[in-house]
């Protein structure tokens, strides 16, 4: 592996990159980065514990007198979108928020590391071939970690073929 700013990059996924990108000179390869969404769970049921948005129910939580089901990733984006944040006490959309910059940030540096690579290895790529887009908590691999091991799961960079650059 090669450690680059904090993110470690595995060599042999560098070099699939930077193949898909000279395969396809035309083509995009989007540096996708996720993050998990553990934090913003929390403070989202937190959030709407205290302003009354979400209540124990007798088998879970309830919002909107349905069952919450926090693996549902779409359904809790949109209740973070709709919830007032309570005064004082956590803000889901400011941990979404800050999920988001934190899988750009990501996704950035991978774009950078296999561009490196690339060069290193006596590589042409354009970097302009390598987009790096962050997708924050939207497509978690285990929506609602159960333990560390499920964490990390969420916490990833895929590469993505895209259409050709214009």
């Amino acid at each position: 592996t090669k450690k680059d700013c904090d993110v470690k990059v595995e060599t042999d996924e560098c070099g699939r990159a930077v193949k898909l990108a000279s395969l396809y000179g035309n083509a995009i390869v989007a540096v996708r980065g996720h993050v998990d969404p553990t934090q913003t769970l929390s403070d989202f049921v937190q959030a709407g514990l205290a302003n009354g948005s979400i209540q124990n129910g007798t088998t879970g939580l309830v919002m909107d007198k349905q069952p919450l089901n926090l693996s549902d990733t779409a359904q809790v984006l949109q209740s973070i979108e709709r919830m007032k944040p309570p005064a004082g006490g956590p803000n889901p959309k400011e941990t979404l928020r800050h999920a988001e910059e934190l899988s750009g940030e990501r996704a950035q540096k991978v774009r950078e590391a296999v561009i490196a690579y690339a060069n290193d290895q006596g590589l042409r790529v354009e970097a302009d071939q390598f987009r790096s887009i962050g997708a924050g908590i939207a497509q978690p691999v285990k929506p609602f970690p159960n333990n560390h091991v499920d964490a990390r799961a969420n916490m990833r960079v895929e590469f993505q073929l895209m259409t050709t650059k214009r």
